[in-house]
């Protein structure tokens, strides 16, 4: 028999457009979407209907979108904007050592982290 655990993010689901957003570690400003890691595609894409933005979602609405960007982030709007998980700049991550949060961006001290979250490159 195996033991595990699951851990339930679906409280976790908020989804906010930061505007003038600055990447940690660098010069860049952009329009950035946040969502949280329990948020599902139907959420973002709800949160965000009207706003004039969107997000590379998945094509299920229920798929969380942790997992999505994460796992590669194939959807309807990949042809046009490319994956989600190339759309990412900043995830935050509690490390597990410490219990410390910290936001890993492609600029900043956390860059191999923000890098094996995106897939380690392969």
């Amino acid at each position: 028999m195996q033991y595990g655990f699951v851990i339930d993010l679906t409280q976790l689901n908020q989804t906010n457009i930061i505007h003038n957003f600055t990447i940690a570690g660098s010069n860049d400003t952009v329009t950035a979407i946040a969502y949280q890691g329990g948020a599902t595609s139907e959420q973002v894409t709800a949160a965000l209907t009207g706003s004039g933005y969107t997000a590379v979602t998945a094509r299920v609405g229920n798929v969380g979108m942790g997992g999505f960007s994460t796992g590669g982030g194939i959807g309807f709007l990949a042809g046009p904007y490319g994956y989600a998980i190339d759309r990412l700049v900043a995830m935050e991550v509690v490390l597990p050592g410490t219990g410390k949060q910290v936001t890993a961006t492609a600029y900043n001290e956390h860059s191999d982290l923000f890098w094996a979250l995106r897939g380690g490159g392969g």
